[in-house]
């Protein structure tokens, strides 16, 4: 898999090497109420609505980071 913020919440969060980005940068976010509706959306699309949960811009650049480290393990 090709990690991206191309990729669907729930490809990221079914996937174990990137769930632990999301499980270490937003632990919140896995417990979301509205994290079951959001699943099907891209990580791109909803990386504007980041702030409105509680997500820092820096969280989602150290996210976008980690996520490129693994494409290159």
């Amino acid at each position: 898999m090709h990690y991206s913020f191309d990729l669907s919440i729930g490809q990221l969060l079914d996937d174990p090497h990137s769930r632990k980005v999301f499980e270490r940068n937003v632990p919140q976010l896995l417990h979301h109420p509205m994290l079951k509706m959001a699943r099907g959306f891209r990580l791109r699309d909803i990386e504007k609505y980041a702030s409105q949960v509680g997500i820092s811009q820096q969280t989602i650049a150290k996210i976008r980071k980690e996520l490129d480290a693994l494409n290159r393990k």
